[in-house]
């Protein structure tokens, strides 16, 4: 019992402290589950050793038999054991003093002084009583803990030491002696480094001296905050990284200036909007892990995002440029002391309102102690603290409005007052939302020195500034873009993303020249930063005589063309920001505080200047009209308004959501409820001012202008390109999505809109209350129709692709509307809701999509809408649904049309198609891009455009999974407005076409290049995928897919050497480049040659009988392989064109556009092998970075490492020209990570069974869960060429019978005891649930599904599955020993995997990588196999195959044995893992 206790507590010590006694180990981080500490001077804790010399010896007498000296090491571990639990329990009180409201520091303090009070009692009776009455239940509130404070605990504990002879040395906490204040400088070696040479001590009363000679008085001890800044003083000083690093990791008291953020966090990221808008932007950045966003662990930079500022400043120490004090100090300083303050600013305000006081740290005073530090003279701008910092920017500007620390001061003396006033404030509410907006104001004063060192240091590295560049000049440029760009990301994503770009991951190639354009970007986002021109002043320092002249907006500028009457609009256009706070907010799954902003607000400042406009106050109208039209959303006991709330709190339906849906549904609840009540509410309270002869009724009708367009739209007529959140946008995405916006691609319903509103205008300025009624019914006519509009897009894209995420967007827009039919017709009104009124649902529209479009048209009909105003074509009722236009008879090829000269003779007649040979002909002869892009774009004249080819992609491939693969690989953000995906600011299943449109405007040439390998080739994939879904429906028209991708690959002949050849004649351009002319044909390339023998392949399988599909299940299956087999020469083929692209003697320029494109091209078929790492290097290299050609080798040999996975071989591409090629052998299918096996391409085969579990996340992430099912259950990466039988093997048919069916083995039977059922049985209901999310997965939310999935395939399905294959071939062994080394090769491949083969780097979906990602946090890596058990694994795989071999039979039962021991190991540690995990 006591070892077990022991292994107890050595687990909670290693894993959770890892306490250095004797050292000096800090805490490092305590988030997501993972608790890490950094050990500094690199050698064991002094307490492990003794406890393993104790256990050792122990053991060793034990053997021995001398059971008086086990006894006595007995004791020893009992006594170490309970000084680790008083020094564990030390630290939590320091945590819990430090922060109350430390929920985790709470319950763990309970948890380890329930376990140290029953071993105190026996010693110090009225000690363990004290530590039972200030610990001994569990709470979150002050008032549950530390009732007697944290130096009577401290005292109890070291009458317990003293009483139970404990060592003090041992022990890291100051439980023992008292705390000296002072710095300790010994260890390092250097001078304690003190600005100004200042004492500071604790005054009489516990609370510290005045800070900056009296200009702010604490009421609390903060003298730990003001140590901070010396230590910040002491790294200026330092000399080596070494002695700076020691000085970060520092600790006074339970802060050091690595945790002073950190070791608070919890609180700071549930009640800091600046924490999360920085993690949001750092997120979403070029750095940031955003292409499965919402549902990946939120990575900056490859490290937790919730820890980007140690990841800042670990970057910064580790720079290649060598160590540099000061810039390390200014990193500090910038990126955790002045998050720091915001952080315990906004603290304040949760105390105030939640009534929670803490008993040590006052929130004010500690930001109050950060800022000024110990700096004493408010004249000295020298010094570490923030005030000195500030100073010295203020030195550098000139004609601001306002000085920074003058500001400070009076401020933060006032939110000290109002925080102390708070404690005795009923109305806690009232006073909070005050603080709340003051704190704001403090925030953008302290923003102010933020923006103008990057002003100063953007101007050095632009060379304005003359010779006066300091060293690392470059990095201190990354270090203020990296602190200001993320506040911009909130109001304009794009510019955030460009600027990052050019001053963060291009920084060391920046263009000088783009200052001007750069500054003068920044300077006209002051207002999103709530700063003004005259905030920032004038840099004194630019030698430059072509000053960039800032100008703060007009005091009541435009609104996208219309121009208004009061200043008041623009403040009350900046509710968008608002809309988009939140929306970052719910992503980053903060949802506190997004829901504190839509309660209070945050941008949209009153004209009271002391408070905000909040969204739900607008929502709440004060004019009759809308007041009665409010009464229908809240009436007969339902409240519509009820789903913007739970959408931003992500309760309720929108629990088990995905954050990028919550942010979606939330964003267009807002808008077209709350937002769009309060646009009816501004203009109908125009009219009642008018009707009472007032004369500011403009005021409220300029207000609803800002409210439709907001500010991000900006001031031009029809508004912003990629900007905007509110119903000016939605109008615009509509007109675009439905092809009908104007010819300056504007929506003309946002024209008329903002005319009327124009109208209106004049009347109201001329009390013509009766005409500006008229116009204001109009405009809320017309904001209807762009509901309607809305919805009728919505509905068709959720009916045709089944997207949960359209259905739930419908959803909101019919919530948003069924109030305003039922007034009008309520048959109308219940069908809407009957189809669209309840989410989620697993049967979209019962009444079916053509009983909602009907139902639709009629409301327009009947509410008098002018149906041309409609973006839609709804009202035509001749419109038809996707399922009726898609039953086309078949139309035979009676004219006995053939392709490339008769080498393909379609069945049915796809002249139509083939004739977009003659399309591309025009386009790539074009004279101009202009003339390229109008063919592009508008010629049909083959049934569809080329173009159409990629926008209309989403609903026809929605279910195909390497369109969806291109989408995962290819995403780059999200718009969350609506939920969808992006590339390059445009939507993300459009990527071809964004892609094509790029590459025209570049040269037509490349845009002829374009429109085949992206935009034709993955139509081409299409067809084939679409000839295997009709085959699989046992539809008898499927062959004419095959024929319609045999059109689009050939085409119709074209003259010679044409550049508007199809893919068939440029894989016969290229392909020559490689030598690969077919032996048998020396008329058509290798490639050409194996693509259309299996066209004519899937072709011969409907020769004899068009239904076959229908008579004979197998015939998919042999579809299936075929149609896969095709998909890998075309792969190839891309291979060989970016090969070619690299190797091609072009110009530099046009080199590097053609790698690019090529890369865009074939890259995304390698993040389909699960090994997204070497696709990112890839990516970075050929696409962000540009092609170099000094990396040509390393990038081919990179590729050639991707064969194997994507199906074809080194012989498939050929030697390009005299250059030699790869060999097949290179590519080392013989080894799976030291393992040989005897059948290598049947084993390989096998493995790739982890390519579907690739698949299978991948989908997962973008929430493709009906596709990512269809892969589990019918496989796609394995087909057993031996077997036909078999033919596609899946995970799913692994959890069955139908492969081995071999269950006779302990494991097997112990989960059968265990669970009642199968443990594939069991594996196959886990991801069934999890993926229809259902029974124990109902409120689960999209991560958890996902990681349960992989948990399973791994843990489970991996595990068993290998343990059938190896108990089966010892079964054989005797009788069958190829059939029993063909079983065990199958069972390290089911171990390893085809991922963790390609390189030792990766990271695979199989137990093996199990064990690899669990070594860390159990301290078992190695350097090889990533993990000792791995390694093990591997030699007795070995072992085991040669005694098969050699049939030595009994041994190999013992090597399994040992083999099954070893497997359990990821199993233990994955368990002890997640139940970590769990417990936090």
């Amino acid at each position: 019992m006591l070892l077990m206790q022991c292994t107890q507590v050595l687990i909670i010590a290693t894993r959770a402290t890892k306490i250095h006694i004797g050292g000096t180990m800090q805490w490092h981080r305590w988030s997501g589950g993972r608790k890490e500490l950094k050990q500094e001077d690199g050698g064991d804790s002094e307490i492990n050793r003794l406890l393993m010399i104790a256990l050792t010896e122990g053991k060793e007498s034990l053997w021995a038999l001398n059971c008086a000296a086990a006894e006595s090491r007995l004791a020893d571990v009992e006594l170490i054991l309970e000084t680790v639990l008083v020094d564990l329990l030390a630290y939590f009180v320091e945590q819990i003093s430090s922060n109350p409201v430390d929920e985790d520091s709470v319950s763990h303090g309970y948890i380890v002084a329930t376990a140290l009070v029953p071993l105190m009692t026996s010693y110090a009776a009225g000690a363990a009583s004290t530590i039972e009455t200030n610990l001994g239940s569990f709470g979150n509130r002050s008032a549950d803990v530390l009732t007697d404070g944290k130096d009577v605990v401290f005292g109890a504990l070291e009458t317990f030491v003293t009483a139970r002879g404990i060592d003090c040395n041992l022990l890291t906490r100051n439980v023992c002696v008292s705390v000296d204040d002072g710095v300790d400088d010994s260890s390092s070696g250097s001078k304690n480094i003190v600005d100004n040479d200042v004492d500071f001590n604790v005054t009489n009363d516990g609370t510290s001296s005045p800070l900056l000679s009296g200009a702010y008085t604490p009421v609390s001890n903060v003298d730990d905050f003001i140590k901070l800044t010396e230590f910040l003083s002491a790294i200026e000083e330092s000399a080596t990284v070494e002695e700076g690093q020691s000085f970060y990791t520092k600790s006074e008291g339970s802060l050091s200036l690595k945790t002073v953020l950190p070791g608070r966090h919890k609180t700071h990221e549930r009640t800091n909007p600046i924490l999360n808008i920085y993690m949001y932007g750092l997120w979403t950045s070029e750095d940031g892990e955003n292409e499965n966003i919402g549902l990946s662990s939120k990575v900056f930079d490859n490290k937790e995002l919730e820890l980007f500022w140690d990841t800042i400043v670990s970057d910064e120490l580790g720079k290649d440029s060598g160590y540099n004090a000061l810039l390390t100090a200014e990193t500090i300083r910038v990126v955790i002391m002045w998050i720091s303050v915001t952080s315990y600013l906004y603290e304040s305000i949760y105390d105030c309102r939640e009534g929670s006081q803490p008993t040590t740290t006052h929130p004010v005073d500690a930001a109050a102690a950060l800022w000024f530090g110990n700096h004493i003279s408010s004249d000295i701008s020298d010094g570490a603290s923030l005030f000195a910092w500030a100073k010295r920017s203020e030195n550098n500007f000139e004609d601001q409005s306002s000085t920074v620390n003058d500001e400070m001061v009076d401020r933060l003396n006032s939110l000290q007052e109002s925080y102390e006033f708070c404690k005795a404030e009923l109305n806690k509410q009232e006073l909070s939302n005050k603080m709340r907006y003051d704190v704001d104001a403090i925030v953008r004063v302290m923003t102010i020195p933020l923006v103008q060192y990057f002003i100063v240091h953007l101007s050095a590295q632009s060379g304005i500034m003359g010779d006066s560049q300091t060293e690392d000049e470059v990095d201190y440029m990354i270090l203020y873009a990296l602190s200001v760009l993320p506040l911009i990301s909130i109001c304009d994503e794009e510019v955030f993303g460009k600027l990052y770009t050019e001053l963060v991951t291009g920084a060391r190639s920046y263009d000088p020249l783009k200052f001007s354009e750069i500054l003068k970007t920044l300077q006209d986002r002051y207002p999103c930063l709530g700063l003004s021109c005259s905030d920032i002043g004038i840099s004194v320092l630019s030698v430059s005589t072509d000053e960039v002249p800032c100008q703060d907006p007009a005091s009541n500028p435009g609104i996208v063309g219309y121009e208004p009457t009061y200043g008041t609009s623009f403040e009350m256009s900046k509710i968008d920001l608002d809309v988009s706070t939140i929306l970052s907010l719910v992503l980053m799954e903060a949802h506190d505080l997004a829901i504190d902003i839509y309660k209070y607000g945050r941008n949209a400042k009153k004209e009271d200047s002391i408070s905000y406009t909040a969204i739900q106050d607008l929502s709440n109208p004060k004019s009759q009209i809308v007041t009665n039209i409010y009464d229908r959303f809240i009436n007969d006991g339902v409240d519509y308004t009820r789903v913007t709330e739970a959408s931003i709190l992500g309760v309720d339906e929108f629990k088990s959501l995905s954050p990028l849906r919550k942010s979606a549904a939330a964003s267009l609840s807002i808008v077209t409820i709350d937002l769009h009540l309060a646009i009816l509410d501004a203009m109908y309270q125009g009219i009642d001012v008018c009707n009472q002869e007032g004369t500011d009724a403009n005021r409220h009708w300029d207000e609803a202008v800002a409210l439709f367009a907001g500010w991000a739209e900006g001031v031009q007529e029809r508004g912003s390109d990629s900007d905007g959140y509110l119903m000016f946008n939605i109008a615009q995405q509509i007109c675009q999505r439905f092809d009908t916006c104007d010819e300056n691609d504007n929506s003309p319903v946002n024209g008329i809109i903002i005319q009327k509103f124009s109208n209106g205008q004049d009347f109201l300025e001329q009390l013509q209350c009766d005409d500006a009624l008229n116009s204001a019914k109009e405009i809320e006519k017309l904001i209807e129709s762009i509901l309607i509009d809305n919805l009728t897009y919505r509905s068709m894209t959720a009916s045709s692709s089944f997207d949960q995420t359209s259905f739930l967007l419908a959803h909101i827009t019919a919530t948003a509307l069924v109030p305003l039919m039922r007034s009008v017709d309520e048959t109308i009104a219940d069908v809407i809701e009957t189809d669209l009124g309840t989410f989620p649902v697993d049967d979209y529209f019962p009444d079916g999509i053509d009983t909602v479009l009907s139902s639709l048209r009629k409301y327009v009909s009947l509410k008098g809408i002018d149906c041309s105003l409609l973006s839609s074509s709804l009202c035509d009722e001749t419109q038809l649904s996707d399922a009726e236009q898609s039953s086309d008879t078949v139309k035979p090829n009676d004219s006995g049309h053939t392709l490339v000269n008769g080498t393909y003779t379609p069945t049915s007649d796809v002249s139509d198609l083939a004739s977009i040979s003659s399309l591309v002909h025009t386009i790539c002869n074009a004279e101009n891009s202009e003339i390229a892009i109008e063919a592009y774009s508008s010629d049909d004249s083959a049934g569809l455009t080329i173009q159409s080819m990629s926008t209309n992609a989403k609903s026809a491939m929605s279910d195909e999974l390497m369109f969806n693969q291109y989408v995962v690989a290819l995403s780059d953000g999200v718009e969350k407005t609506d939920g969808s995906f992006l590339f390059d600011d445009k939507p993300a299943h459009h990527y071809a076409d964004t892609i094509t449109s790029d590459a025209f405007k570049t040269s037509v040439e490349l845009g002829c290049q374009s429109i085949k390998i992206l935009n034709i080739w993955m139509w081409f994939a299409h067809k084939l995928n679409e000839a295997v879904k009709g085959c699989d429906k046992g539809r008898s028209d499927a062959y004419t897919s095959i024929d319609e991708a045999a059109a689009l690959w050939l085409g119709n002949p074209t003259p010679s050497n044409d550049v508007g050849g199809l893919l068939f004649e440029m894989t016969e351009s290229i392909g020559r480049m490689f030598n690969s002319v077919d032996e048998d044909n020396s008329e058509m390339v290798h490639l050409n040659r194996q693509i259309i023998n299996r066209l004519l392949f899937a072709q011969e399988i409907f020769s004899d009988d068009k239904n076959r599909c229908a008579s004979d299940p197998d015939t998919v299956d042999d579809l299936r392989i075929i149609v896969k087999e095709i998909f890998s020469f075309t792969s190839a083929v891309l291979a060989q064109g970016l090969i070619h692209s690299m190797l091609d003697q072009r110009d530099e320029k046009e080199k590097r556009e053609y790698v690019e494109l090529f890369s865009f091209a074939f890259l995304p078929l390698l993040n389909t092998c699960g090994r997204g790492e070497e696709f990112d290097i890839l990516y970075d290299m050929l696409v962000i970075k540009k092609f170099d050609e000094a990396d040509t080798d390393d990038v081919l040999n990179a590729i050639q490492n991707f064969y194997n996975c994507l199906g074809f071989t080194c012989d498939d591409i050929g030697n390009y020209g005299l250059r030699p090629g790869c060999t097949d052998s290179d590519l080392s299918l013989d080894n799976m990570m030291g393992y040989s096996p005897v059948n290598s391409t049947k084993t390989n085969m096998l493995a790739k069974l982890d390519l579907d579990a690739v698949a299978i996340v991948q989908l997962m992430s973008i929430e493709n869960y009906d596709l990512a099912r269809d892969i589990y259950v019918n496989g796609y990466s394995y087909y057993d060429y031996d077997n036909a039988e078999y033919g596609f093997v899946s995970l799913y048919d692994l959890t069955q019978s139908a492969t081995i069916g071999y269950d006779d083995f302990t494991t097997y039977k112990l989960f059968q005891d265990y669970f009642q059922q199968s443990p594939g049985d069991l594996a196959d209901e886990t991801i069934t649930n999890a993926l229809d999310q259902q029974s124990n997965f109902v409120n689960a939310s999209g991560p958890q599904r996902l990681e349960a999935v992989k948990t399973v395939i791994s843990n489970i399905i991996s595990y068993v599955s290998s343990l059938e294959a190896f108990h089966f071939a010892v079964d054989q062994c005797n009788s069958n020993s190829e059939t029993a080394i063909t079983a065990w090769d199958g069972g390290v491949a089911l171990i390893i995997g085809s991922i963790e083969s390609g390189s030792p780097n990766n990271d695979g979906y199989f137990l093996y990588a199990t064990s690899k990602a669990m070594c860390d946090d159990f301290a078992t890596c190695a350097e090889e196999n990533g993990s000792y058990a791995n390694n093990q694994l591997i030699q007795r795989f070995t072992q085991g195959q040669k005694q098969i071999t050699e049939k030595s039979c009994s041994n190999v039962q013992q090597t399994l044995e040992a083999i099954e021991s070893l497997l359990a190991i990821p199993l233990i540690q994955s368990m002890l893992y997640y139940a970590d995990k769990d417990s936090q």
